[in-house]
């Protein structure tokens, strides 16, 4: 059954935290224990179909100032 990764979540009434973009290119052993504020850049947003670039802009200007916010923070536990 393929589909996109963000679709799994949905598709299997996975009971997660959802993360509905993730910074790939800020996933880099120089941020490893750090808390960084990854750009849009770093999420590749230049690269998203139209619809799914608007619902990351929205996402981004209403998270971007938030403390949880922070690169991998939420990330690891969730993970497991």
């Amino acid at each position: 059954m393929p589909m996109p990764l963000a679709s799994l979540v949905p598709a299997f009434a996975l009971q997660v935290e959802d993360k509905p973009f993730f910074p790939h290119l800020a996933n880099n052993p120089k941020n490893y224990g750090k808390e960084i504020f990854p750009t849009k850049e770093e999420y590749l947003a230049n690269g998203m179909m139209p619809e799914k670039r608007a619902q990351f802009d929205k996402w981004f200007e209403q998270h971007k100032n938030d403390p949880k916010f922070g690169f991998l923070k939420g990330s690891a536990t969730s993970d497991l």
